[in-house]
């Protein structure tokens, strides 16, 4: 979830490529891959290195749907949400039982430091 927070600040309000982040949970590095289609739903790819966990590289490969990217720095922010549908319209669903739902409602301090602009 923080990764997710990071590629969503990084393209909607510092425009950039690559950026190095800092939370209380974490830290890493996220990049930009490509905007594509996955399925039917359009959005961007992102490329996230956490460094090395036992030895072994620990990074990730995620997509965001482009209406996820819409949202700005607000305490309630949340970068991707599962929705079920209720007969004719969709309503949240909540988070999987392993995402602490402070953390993707935007919690802990957050730093980004530029390393590639667009």
């Amino acid at each position: 979830m923080v990764m997710r927070r990071v590629a969503v600040e990084m393209r909607t309000i510092h425009g950039v490529k690559e950026v190095e982040f800092f939370h209380d949970i974490c830290a890493g590095i996220c990049t930009y891959s490509k905007t594509a289609v996955f399925g039917s739903v359009g959005g961007l790819f992102f490329d996230g290195d956490f460094g090395s966990k036992n030895n072994q590289p620990n990074k990730v490969h995620f997509f965001i749907p482009r209406f996820a990217l819409h949202m700005r720095r607000t305490p309630g922010m949340v970068v991707g949400q599962h929705m079920r549908l209720e007969g004719d319209t969709f309503v949240p669903d909540g988070y999987p039982e392993d995402v602490e739902d402070s953390i993707a409602k935007g919690a802990g301090k957050l730093k980004l430091i530029v390393r590639v602009e667009e």
